[in-house]
């Protein structure tokens, strides 16, 4: 039969938006304000302590071989044995894996990219599960693809094991993932045109790992909390069906995912932007006002996502706050809209920004701090002229150069704010 090609999902359930932020006390923080009883109610309810989780370890990485790749890892072990593979953390539908092949040597020989996932990923040993239909998944933005067959089979992390069902690739352009199931948070690698193709009678994708979970009775709600995922220093956390509150300063605010018109090109988003100003915590008086949004601006939250896509309302007050501290903007010609061309903006290496200088964005219930210097990509160099000036990247970027990158139109009401990286901090 043919095969039947279904897209991405671009809606979610009710997820708890702030959950998905956290805190580290030395980093960004949290201004507590006022919350509504549902907010509480529900970050109650899902406290950590009633043991229906699962706390997935997680290790960053942002370059790879001196390019950004910004992937967020952690290991499941398949089949009830020591099969424990190392898989990036995606909000895809489907989890996959790479089938150890019969000669590890003779295939890295003719696939030199995919043995390099697989060098960090390890391989699946199949172990007595039958072969079903067979899958595979198109990137059409990089024309990558992933081909091979689906399985259900034991998958453990975090100490509680389910049976999944995912695919088992014998060939693959892409790096292996476990497919949590956020079918609304958009990923600028992983987009939602990826689409997945299915063989024979099948007609449904196999449940996310988040569903699954709740399916099995192994988490009580498909809540995701996210702690410390983006920092290379220091491990992370991500807590399926829970918050550990001990991880949190402030209380929780509780939004739905909305898609404008009923599609939408970055998944999901809350109807909220937040207001915006500079702030410096030691001496307010040099703090500037708060800039207001565009009333129809939305937020896209992105906990995959190394960077900021920020609208000018924010992105220029924060340009302005970061040239003290030795920031230039060049004009590289290329244009971006009408009257308008991209700039790259860079800052010295070197530079150190105290962290009473944060930006802080504030939605209706809650003013989350980035301090400024975490803004600052230190792996990411430039170097201009003769190699006399070196300076880093920036984790943030105008809404402009996002829209020529995407071909889209930024004054756009479905074009959203989109917040990563540093946000997560």
């Amino acid at each position: 039969m043919g095969a039947t090609k279904l897209r991405v999902s671009t809606t979610i359930v009710s997820i708890l938006i702030s959950i998905i932020y956290v805190a580290r006390q030395v980093n960004t923080s949290y201004e507590t304000n006022t919350f509504s009883k549902r907010s509480y109610a529900v970050s109650r309810g899902t406290k950590r302590s009633e043991g229906n989780y699962v706390v997935l370890d997680t290790e960053y990485s942002f370059l790879e071989h001196g390019n950004i790749s910004s992937q967020t890892f952690t290991n499941v072990t398949f089949g009830g044995t020591n099969n424990e593979i190392t898989l990036s953390i995606s909000n895809s539908d489907t989890t996959w894996v790479p089938q150890l092949p019969s000669s590890v040597t003779d295939f890295c020989s003719r696939n030199q990219q995919a043995c390099a996932y697989a060098d960090k990923s390890g391989y699946y040993r199949p172990n007595g599960v039958s072969r079903r239909d067979n899958f595979s998944i198109l990137d059409s933005n990089f024309e990558e693809s992933i081909d091979g067959y689906w399985v259900e089979d034991t998958a453990a992390a975090g100490g509680k094991a389910v049976t999944l069902g995912f695919g088992v690739a014998t060939s693959w352009k892409l790096r292996p993932f476990l497919g949590l199931g956020f079918k609304g948070v958009w990923n600028p690698d992983l987009p939602n045109d990826k689409e997945v193709h299915y063989e024979g009678n099948r007609t449904s994708i196999p449940p996310t790992y988040l569903d699954t979970l709740f399916q099995q009775g192994k988490i009580t709600s498909r809540t995701c909390s996210f702690y410390n995922i983006i920092d290379t220093k220091s491990p992370g956390q991500i807590i399926l069906g829970a918050v550990d509150r001990d991880k949190f300063s402030g209380e929780f605010a509780t939004y739905d995912w909305i898609s404008l018109n009923g599609t939408s090109d970055f998944g999901g988003r809350i109807p909220d932007a937040p207001a915006a100003r500079i702030s410096n915590l030691i001496d307010p008086g040099n703090s500037t006002s708060y800039f207001r949004p565009p009333s129809d601006l939305t937020t896209q939250i992105s906990p995959f996502f190394w960077g900021l896509y920020l609208p000018d309302y924010i992105f220029n007050p924060l340009t302005d706050a970061l040239k003290p501290f030795g920031a230039v903007g060049i004009d590289i010609g290329k244009k971006v809209s009408e009257g308008r061309n991209e700039t790259v903006w860079s800052i010295p290496c070197d530079a150190s920004i105290p962290s009473n200088h944060v930006i802080e964005l504030k939605f209706s219930t809650v003013a989350i701090r980035i301090p400024l210097d975490d803004l600052i990509a230190r792996d990411v160099r430039y170097t201009y002229g003769s190699a006399s000036i070196s300076a880093c990247a920036l984790f943030f970027y105008s809404h402009y150069e996002m829209a020529a990158y995407y071909a889209s139109d930024p004054t756009k009401p479905d074009f959203p704010m989109i917040l990563g990286g540093p946000f997560f901090k």
